[in-house]
């Protein structure tokens, strides 16, 4: 989760200087990795954290292949 944390944050400026960056909103995320695993989309796993589930791989597969055929 601190990963997507970090890529879904932005800029933290508070007066002059220059930008640092911020992480993004730790419940939004947490939230939807809850719903995903809820649809049985993705799962945990010991040592890997969570995985995309043999569904969520055929339902990412899916939309990307229509999204190409457009």
């Amino acid at each position: 989760m601190n990963k997507l944390r970090k890529h879904y944050g932005g800029k933290n400026r508070k007066g002059p200087g220059r930008h640092h960056s911020a992480k993004g909103s730790g419940k939004i995320i947490r939230v939807a990795l809850q719903q995903l695993e809820a649809a049985n989309l993705i799962m945990k796993q010991e040592k890997d954290g969570k995985i995309t589930t043999p569904e969520g791989t055929s339902l990412i597969e899916r939309t990307a292949y229509g999204i190409l055929r457009k």
